[in-house]
């Protein structure tokens, strides 16, 4: 079952300071929590596979995290949770323990030791990574430098308490085959964004992420624009992981990574900013 990826890193790829979160950002907290709470089925819930010094860190009052499936990953298998919360006793099994329990999404959010290895898993998909622009002394690293995965989208410069950071999503699959493919073609480049070809993904897939029914009772070939769409997806990850996720609970299809290319995204998110923005 294919998961994502959730990381928040400083210039120097540092993750934490004394087992703390060494920053505060309300926003990013927020792009967090909507993240990895929104589901497409309103009876599912996404799960949230953390280890044990993470689930360790978390405030008193944020455990266990609100309207997700808990998992923490430990070798204690005696180790103590509230209940409702799951233990595992490696990725694969919570990865196993998700798909058992029939969760909309999987999101891997630390710490770094289940990141190495999250990494390294056939079944990773997409890295959600909030990226600071400062060093902030930390004891605790990513491991593995982000430019080794394909960019897919960036949201523009955002300051919060004097911080400077951007939202971005990564392809680790995406970003190997290419890889691979350079090593016999060393010119090879991921191709920009085409809006003229999101319009057709656009058509062909039915897509009403646009509209606040679903698109059932719409003409999905006129999405809502201006103030009203950007307010309600304000940047280009959050339509990707709509998008991602698919609008099932309203008849509509279902989109998925098999159905989905990431070039089909680019191009669908072109299109779509070309119709809000009036481009």
């Amino acid at each position: 079952m294919k998961f994502d990826l959730v990381v928040a890193v400083d210039s120097e790829l540092g993750i934490g300071k004394n087992n703390k979160l060494p920053w505060r950002l309300k926003t990013d907290l927020n792009y967090f929590r909507e993240l990895t709470c929104h589901t497409a089925q309103r009876n599912k819930l996404n799960a949230v596979i953390m280890g044990r010094k993470t689930w360790e860190s978390l405030p008193s009052k944020s455990k266990p995290l609100l309207d997700r499936l808990n998992i923490v990953v430990s070798r204690n298998k005696d180790y103590v949770l509230p209940e409702g919360v799951l233990l595992a006793d490696s990725l694969d099994q919570a990865l196993a323990l998700s798909k058992k329990h029939a969760v909309s999404n999987i999101f891997v959010i630390g710490g770094a030791e289940l990141f190495k290895e999250s990494l390294q898993h056939t079944d990773l998909g997409h890295i959600y990574v909030t990226e600071i622009q400062q060093s902030f002394a930390c004891d605790t690293f990513f491991p593995k430098s982000l430019s080794n995965f394909s960019l897919l989208w960036s949201s523009g410069p955002k300051n919060e308490n004097g911080i400077e950071y951007r939202f971005k999503v990564l392809s680790s699959i995406f970003f190997g085959i290419l890889l691979v493919l350079a090593q016999y073609v060393p010119t090879i480049a991921i191709p920009q964004p085409n809006a003229e070809k999101g319009r057709k993904v656009f058509q062909a897939m039915q897509c009403a992420i646009c509209h606040t029914d679903g698109g059932n009772n719409l003409n999905p070939q006129k999405p809502i624009k201006g103030p009203a769409f950007n307010k309600k997806y304000p940047q280009d990850e959050l339509i990707a992981k709509t998008v991602r996720s698919g609008i099932i609970n309203r008849g509509m299809p279902a989109f998925n990574k098999e159905k989905l290319s990431d070039q089909d995204l680019r191009d669908l998110i072109a299109y779509i900013r070309t119709l809000s923005y009036g481009k």
